[in-house]
C-alpha cells in the first residue's frame, strides 16, 4: 500500500517537473494595427515558413502547389524542425489562410532547392550522422540568412506584392530567424 502511494508521489512529482521545464513555442501573430511594412512583413513571414515546409516535404503545403522535384530531399526531409513547425496548429492556420498568396513562390521553390543542396551548409548538414533539432535549427538558420535573404529569385517573388518594402522583407527574415530559434528552444522534443 505504501508503495503504491510513494510511486503514485513520485509520478506526480515528474509531471509536475516535466511542466516547469517545458517551453513551447510560438509564431508571430498578424499585426492587428501597424505600418503597411509590418504587415508585409507578416505575409511574406508565412510564406517563408510555407517555403520551408515545401522544401521539406510537407504534404499539407505541397498539396498547395507542385513543383516537381522539389520537396523530395531524403536528408532535409528527415529533419524534425519541419515536422515540429508543420504539427503546431497556428501553422495549420497560416497555411490555411495564405493558400492563394503561396502560389506566388511556386516559381523560387525549385532554384531555392538547387541552391541550398550546392550550399556548404547543407554538405555539412548532410554530414551528420544522427542530426536532432539544434543541428536542423542551425541549418535552417544558415538557410535562411544566406539563401533565402540573397536569393534573387526569392527577391523578386517578394517583390510581386505591391506592399513590397526592402525593411518588410529584413524584418520577415529576422522573424522566420526567431521562430526558428524557439523551435530549436523547445526543451520537450515533440518528435
Amino acid at each position: 500500500m505504501i508503495n503504491r502511494v510513494l510511486i503514485r508521489i513520485k509520478v506526480v512529482q515528474m509531471l509536475y517537473s516535466y511542466l516547469l521545464t517545458r517551453e513551447g513555442f510560438k509564431l508571430y501573430e498578424a499585426p492587428e494595427v501597424g505600418t503597411k511594412s509590418r504587415k508585409y512583413a507578416y505575409s511574406l513571414y508565412c510564406d517563408l515558413l510555407m517555403s520551408i515546409l515545401y522544401l521539406s516535404g510537407n504534404g499539407a503545403v505541397r498539396r498547395l502547389v507542385n513543383v516537381p522535384g522539389v520537396g523530395d530531399n531524403k536528408y532535409i526531409s528527415a529533419n524534425r524542425l519541419a515536422k515540429i513547425l508543420g504539427a503546431d496548429t497556428d501553422m495549420k492556420a497560416i497555411i490555411k489562410s495564405n493558400a492563394e498568396h503561396f502560389v506566388a513562390f511556386s516559381d523560387v521553390l525549385y532554384s531555392l532547392q538547387e541552391t541550398i543542396t550546392k550550399s556548404g551548409a547543407y554538405r555539412s548538414y548532410i554530414r551528420k550522422k544522427n542530426a536532432g533539432l539544434e543541428e536542423d535549427a542551425v541549418f535552417w538558420g544558415v538557410v535562411v540568412d544566406t539563401i533565402f535573404g540573397k536569393s534573387p529569385e526569392l527577391i523578386a517573388a517578394a517583390r510581386k506584392n505591391p506592399d513590397f518594402s526592402l525593411a518588410g522583407f529584413q524584418q520577415a527574415l529576422g522573424m522566420v530567424e526567431q521562430s526558428i530559434k524557439g523551435i530549436a528552444g523547445t526543451k520537450v522534443g515533440y518528435i
